[in-house]
């Protein structure tokens, strides 16, 4: 796991780089003859995972932000048949109603 995080008064960026190698993990299937289920070892495959983020703060009540995940867009599963999504960005706003007080 690799990190780093910049910010001065107005910006802020920040990157998280983690690397998570091969790893086994089970799979539970239905077992029709025997009933119940079957417990399988499967081999989950290793990955990189590429993240990064920023922002702008126009005042202490207005700021604006922006976040990408998996830049990579690796098809990786983080745990038996729970697979990852690709890549993600989420842009946005934010308002503090509180900071007034």
């Amino acid at each position: 796991d690799v990190f780093g995080v910049y910010k001065t008064d107005k910006w802020y960026a920040g990157a998280n780089i983690y690397f998570v190698g091969g790893r086994q993990g089970l799979l539970y299937e239905d077992d029709i003859v025997n009933g119940g289920f079957r417990e399988t070892t499967v081999d989950l495959d290793s990955y990189i995972d590429i993240n990064l983020k920023g922002g702008y703060h126009f005042n202490p009540i207005f700021s604006a932000f922006i976040r990408a995940n998996n830049l990579t867009n690796s098809d990786y599963q983080t745990f038996t048949n729970f697979n990852a999504q690709g890549t993600q960005i989420l842009a946005g706003v934010i308002w503090k109603f509180d900071a007034l007080f």
